[in-house]
């Protein structure tokens, strides 16, 4: 039987782990993100990688589960409904916990300017604020029944981004 060497045997590990985290990665559902670190990192320290958005299904509100912020609660997860920017990649590494975040293929404005308009198609009434100091732009949007969702849309470590704050009093269909 042939020896394995300490190198060689390394690379299997390597192999073994890379193998692994694409499984992990695929995963996610499109339109939800894993939960997420509740440290917020600064600006100087926040990288930002898309992940590929897996299948085109959300998970059924009864598997959902929801998180206090300092917003208020959320789910863990965006709706079925809920309008994503076209070509939209999810991504888990902005910071602090939201019902989604994404990186959008465009600019702040570009981006604010459709969400809002798709956020008002689906009956949502969207208000709007900004641009921020920073360049963000913040939707505020209400709906019957206490249903209340924040979209932050700024441009972060070089990419647009959008994060989404989807307030548990709203419906998940």
């Amino acid at each position: 039987m042939p020896r394995r060497t300490a190198s060689s045997l390394g690379l299997v590990v390597v192999a073994v782990i890379a193998v692994a985290g694409c499984n992990a990665s695929s995963a996610t559902p499109s339109g939800s993100a894993a939960p997420l670190a509740t440290a917020s990192p600064s600006a100087t320290e926040l990288a930002v990688t898309p992940t590929p958005t897996a299948s085109s299904s959300s998970p059924a509100a009864s598997t959902v589960t929801q998180t206090v912020t300092e917003w208020g609660r959320i789910w863990d997860a965006l709706p079925p409904s809920f309008p994503i920017y076209p070509g939209a990649t999810v991504t888990t590494e902005i910071g602090a916990p939201a019902s989604a975040q994404f990186v959008v293929p465009t600019d702040v404005a570009t981006a604010t300017a459709w969400t809002k308009s798709a956020l008002d198609a689906t009956g949502l009434r969207t208000t709007l604020s900004g641009p921020l100091e920073d360049g963000s732009m913040t939707l505020d949007s209400v709906g019957p029944g206490g249903c209340a969702a924040m979209t932050t849309i700024a441009r972060t470590g070089g990419v647009t981004t959008v994060t989404v704050l989807y307030g548990a009093a709203c419906p998940f269909s």
